[in-house]
């Protein structure tokens, strides 16, 4: 597991929602246009919010919303 990723299972488990429904969030929210980096792993996906992205996220707020809460 590379530092700084996230499963499908991390985000179900810190939202208490199914694995399913984790990976439609993350669907709708990279469809929106946010950069998740998403690499393969022994077939399993881990996902990482692209770093620059997540600094200006952070400086700037421009989606409105905490991207903790979606454990990235």
């Amino acid at each position: 597991e590379e530092k700084g990723t996230v499963t499908y299972t991390d985000i179900a488990e810190k939202l208490g929602i199914s694995e399913q429904l984790a990976g439609n969030y993350v669907t709708s929210i990279i469809e929106k246009g946010v950069p998740i980096i998403k690499r393969y792993l022994n077939s399993r996906p881990y996902l990482k919010l692209d770093p620059d992205f997540k600094t200006l996220q952070t400086k700037e707020n421009i989606l409105q919303l905490s991207l903790m809460e979606f454990g990235f």
